[in-house]
């Protein structure tokens, strides 16, 4: 987990949460001007390159919010440690650069100047080439790395949990602020219903519910065909020259230290 986490999660630039008005009205700008060919808004998606490229239309799905396992259970809630479940989840592990264009970042309304381009005598993918990444699998991986440490006993038998430096703590931290950004952002506005059960004395929640949603399945298929190769990403060097953000103090405190656990003495 350590040496793709650095790569991607960015946890050494200070970038604050930013609430405030200007954000919210460019939110509202989004909702009255931006949908896509279904009529759905895209406000979360205004800015997103890939929907330039692949058409995404969106389907009612009924998801599955059973509190039991039942018959066919989703592979993401399998026991850990099987092969089913681990193969789901680590199908997003794999974040994969993708080569993204001025214009396109730009778009995203970031600065060209400050993000990080492929250098052409290495990459050979001409001068217009700056590294970004599908969001939804940093998300994911957010979200397997809270998984795994929810079930950090699962199967251990009272065995000793292994010890972490702080950066473990810092990351878990982030992703789980992360997704409740996420959450927030996007701040589902619908209901569920509740339900009398046998044996019960309160109405139960029935949390499966339709929703509007998008196949997944296309950003994967467009990470695996577009994303540059990891090993060439893992051996590659900063070019000299480049603009460097410079690493807010408490990055130092921390230099050196990974994501992987110590073996017990």
């Amino acid at each position: 987990m350590g040496g793709m986490v650095q790569m991607f999660t960015g946890w050494f630039h200070d970038r604050p949460v930013s609430w405030g008005a200007e954000e919210t009205v460019d939110s509202k700008a989004a909702l009255l001007d931006d949908e896509d060919g279904n009529g759905h808004s895209r406000v979360s998606l205004r800015r997103a390159p890939v929907l330039d490229e692949i058409d995404m239309p969106l389907t009612d799905t009924l998801l599955n919010g059973s509190l039991w396992l039942g018959d066919h259970p989703s592979p993401w809630r399998g026991a850990p440690g099987t092969d089913e479940t681990e193969t789901a989840w680590g199908s997003f592990e794999p974040v994969r650069p993708i080569a993204l264009t001025k214009a396109q970042v730009l778009a995203m309304g970031k600065d060209p100047e400050m993000v990080s381009k492929f250098n052409d005598d290495y990459w050979h993918l001409g001068d217009d080439a700056y590294v970004g990444a599908l969001d939804i699998f940093h998300q994911a991986h957010c979200l397997d790395a809270l998984r795994q440490e929810a079930f950090g006993d699962w199967g251990r038998a009272g065995e000793k949990r292994p010890s972490w430096d702080d950066i473990h703590w810092l990351h878990l931290r982030h992703c789980t602020d992360m997704l409740m950004q996420n959450l927030l952002c996007h701040a589902d506005a619908g209901f569920l219903t509740y339900n009398w059960l046998e044996h019960a004395n309160y109405p139960f929640p029935d949390m499966s519910v339709h929703k509007q949603c998008r196949d997944w399945r296309q950003l994967e298929k467009y990470r695996d065909e577009h994303g540059v190769n990891l090993t060439k990403y893992i051996e590659w060097k900063k070019p000299d020259g480049v603009l460097e953000l410079k690493e807010i103090e408490e990055a130092w405190q921390h230099r050196g230290q990974h994501d992987n656990p110590h073996p017990h003495d």
